[in-house]
């Protein structure tokens, strides 16, 4: 695991609960050499964010609330030997979780238009 890893964990699990992981993964992986020297996850994360939204991001990372999924993510990836990065792991987990959330509301908004048009 790299030296920051988990700190990019953290800003990568706080962009999603925005819905801005897809700007924050690109960024973080295309300047990954750079923080992982200087340890600026933040300042990367800067860069693709508005202040306001790092203003929340910010408050996502120091409240500690997302320590426990990134744990439950790391402990799912070692039971399947997952060799990615805990950032990479975190992030494709967000992924399919909000796909899997888009596809039920849309499942849903389909089901209510049919039975409304029925």
């Amino acid at each position: 695991m790299h030296a920051h890893s988990r700190v990019a964990a953290r800003y990568a699990r706080a962009a999603a609960q925005l819905g801005k992981v897809e700007p924050v993964e690109q960024a973080l992986f295309q300047n990954q050499e750079k923080w992982e020297q200087n340890g600026d996850v933040d300042g990367t994360v800067a860069a693709v964010l508005s202040a306001a939204e790092m203003t929340k991001v910010r408050a996502l990372v120091k409240g500690g609330t997302l320590e426990a999924a990134i744990d439950k993510d790391y402990a799912l990836g070692q039971t399947y030997r997952v060799n990615q990065t805990l950032l990479r792991f975190s992030i494709a987990k967000v992924r399919r979780t909000l796909l899997r959330w888009h596809d039920l509301r849309h499942s849903q908004a389909v089901s209510r238009s049919a039975a409304l048009t029925e």
